[in-house]
C-alpha cells in the first residue's frame, strides 16, 4: 500500500502579470521544498485556486510539476469539481499526465448526503485507476462528516490510500486515524493543528503555510518522530504565531503569496473574487513578520 507521510505543500499556482498561468519559477519553488525535506505536492487544491481555473490551465499546470518532480516527490492532483463528470474528465488526464494519487474535494455548491458524496468519489477513483485520497475540506461544503459516516460510506471507497482532513474537529480526526491508519494515510490539512494532529496518529501534512515556511513544519515533523517533543513545541509555536497572525488580520492567499515574494518567490495575485493584498497590508505584514522575528532560522 502507497503510504502518504511527511509535509507536503498544496502548492500556489503562478500567475504572470496579466493573471494568466504560468510555470516561470516553478522548478526553483519545488526544488527547495525538496531540498527542505518535503515529500510531496498537492496541485490544483484551494490554496492553487484550482475551481477559479480552466480545466486546461490545471492540467497544464500539473504536468509542469510531474516534470520536475517525478521520481523525487510524490504528485498528488486535486480533480475537484462541482460536477461529477468533469472531475473524472479532470482525473483520467491526470493519470495520463503522470500524477502519482488523485484526489478530490468533497462535492460542493450543491448540498447532497454522504451516499452521493461516495458515489461522487467511486466514479472519480475509477476515471483515474489510481490510488485515491479523500479530501474533506469543512469550509467548501455544509455536508456534515463524521466518523461513522466514513466508516459507513468512505472508507471502501476503491484505492483509498489516504485522507486530507481540513476540519475543525480533531476528535473526529483522531477516531478515524485510530480505527484506519494501519490501512490508509491520515494527512492533517489546518496548520495550526500540525503537532496535536501527530500526536493522534497523522502521517504527514498538507497545509497553506508550507508554501511560504516549509521548514518549520519538516522540523516539527522530524522532531516529533524522534522523540524530541520540547523541539517539536518551540517549532509549533513559532508556526502558530504566524498562522494567527494571518487568520486574525489578513487575507490568507493573497498574504501567502506575498510572503512568498518575500522570501524570493513570486507567484502573481490572487485570481478573483479572492482578495488581493493592499501595498499598505504588504508593508504592515513585512513590519508584523519582523516582529515574530520570521525571517531568521531556521525560516530565513
Amino acid at each position: 500500500m502507497l503510504r502518504l507521510e511527511g509535509m507536503m505543500p498544496p502548492l500556489v499556482t503562478n500567475y504572470d502579470e496579466d493573471g494568466e498561468v504560468t510555470t516561470a519559477g516553478l522548478e526553483e519553488q519545488l526544488t527547495f521544498y525538496i531540498e527542505a525535506g518535503c515529500t510531496g505536492f498537492f496541485v490544483g487544491a484551494s490554496t492553487g485556486e484550482g475551481v477559479l481555473q480552466t480545466a486546461e490551465e490545471r492540467c497544464r499546470y500539473l504536468e509542469a510539476v510531474v516534470k520536475i518532480a517525478s521520481g523525487k516527490a510524490t504528485v498528488i492532483a486535486q480533480v475537484g469539481a462541482a460536477s461529477t463528470r468533469k472531475a473524472c474528465e479532470l482525473a483520467r488526464r491526470a493519470a495520463r499526465i503522470g500524477a502519482d494519487v488523485v484526489s478530490s474535494v468533497m462535492p460542493f455548491y450543491f448540498v447532497v448526503g454522504p451516499e452521493a458524496a461516495a458515489d461522487h468519489y467511486r466514479a472519480i477513483s475509477d476515471a483515474a485507476d489510481l490510488p485515491f485520497l479523500l479530501y474533506y475540506l469543512e469550509s467548501a461544503t455544509r455536508a456534515e462528516f463524521t466518523t461513522q459516516i466514513f466508516t459507513d460510506h468512505f472508507a471502501e471507497i476503491p484505492r483509498l490510500v489516504g485522507m486530507k482532513y481540513s476540519g475543525m474537529d480533531l476528535e473526529i480526526f483522531g477516531r478515524i486515524a485510530e480505527f484506519y491508519g494501519d490501512r490508509i494515510s491520515m494527512l492533517i490539512g489546518p496548520d495550526q493543528f500540525l503537532l496535536p494532529a501527530l500526536t493522534l496518529g497523522a502521517h504527514g501534512s498538507i497545509a497553506t503555510s508550507y508554501n511560504y515556511m516549509p521548514e518549520i513544519a519538516v522540523g516539527v515533523y522530524r522532531h516529533y518522530r524522534a522523540g524530541e517533543l520540547e523541539a517539536a513545541q518551540a517549532l509549533m509555536r513559532r508556526q502558530f504565531s504566524v498562522i494567527h497572525l494571518l487568520l486574525r488580520k489578513y487575507p490568507m492567499l493573497g498574504a501567502t503569496r506575498e510572503i512568498m515574494r518575500m522570501r524570493g518567490m513570486e507567484t502573481g495575485r490572487p485570481r478573483g473574487p479572492l482578495p488581493r493584498m493592499t501595498p499598505e497590508q504588504a508593508r504592515q505584514l513585512r513590519v508584523d513578520l519582523e516582529a515574530l522575528d520570521f525571517f531568521s532560522d531556521p525560516i530565513r
